[in-house]
């Protein structure tokens, strides 16, 4: 398995769809290596490949990235963060992700949706989304789920004007030995 390693905000000036960065990766004929995934963990974008690129390889992919925009799908832009996988076993929120929303784009959030699931051992979980910066809460939901689903944070309340750093917190009730696996989070802008 092999790494490229991209700046959010340098090499991605107009946004990051991460599958549809994968696809227009996918499909290119020039790349040989098969991409596997995409992982975004605040500015840095880390690209894995099953094999090494090659140096034909690496410049195609550096055009891919200079000319990536997200595409508007039904006036919405999707925006797909994903923290490397975790499990959590606090009864007390416990952050495990943060990231910037540019203050231009924040009003517009429409939906925030996180994949996650928890042992059958707890009785339910908790998770936030907090805006750090302002010390705001944006959505907090209870879940019981117990195999992985999308679940939507309902109600969006305080989403900033200027650029915030946003908290990603979760935490799970009852039960002794039961964790919280937590996947990925999804934005859907209008």
């Amino acid at each position: 398995m092999s790494q490229e390693t991209y700046s959010l905000n340098t090499n991605f000036t107009s946004g990051l769809a991460s599958d549809q960065l994968q696809d227009e990766i996918t499909e290119n004929e020039t790349i040989v290596p098969n991409v596997t995934h995409i992982n975004v963990n605040g500015d840095i974008v880390d690209i894995y490949f099953d094999i090494s690129l090659s140096g034909d390889d690496k410049i195609a992919l550096d055009g891919i990235v200079a000319v990536h925009i997200p595409e508007i799908i039904d006036n919405y832009l999707i925006n797909h963060i994903t923290p490397q996988f975790q499990t959590i076993d606090k009864s007390e929120y416990f952050r495990i992700h943060s990231f910037i929303v540019k203050g231009e784009k924040a009003e517009s959030i429409q939906e925030i949706k996180v994949l996650v699931c928890q042992d059958s051992d707890i009785t339910s979980y908790d998770v936030k989304i907090y805006d750090r910066t302002n010390d705001k809460v944006i959505a907090e939901q209870n879940f019981t789920n117990t195999s992985i689903a999308i679940n939507n944070m309902g109600t969006l309340n305080n989403l900033p004007k200027n650029e915030s750093i946003f908290d990603v917190l979760v935490k799970r009730n009852g039960g002794v030995d039961g964790c919280v696996n937590f996947n990925e989070i999804v934005m859907e802008y209008v």
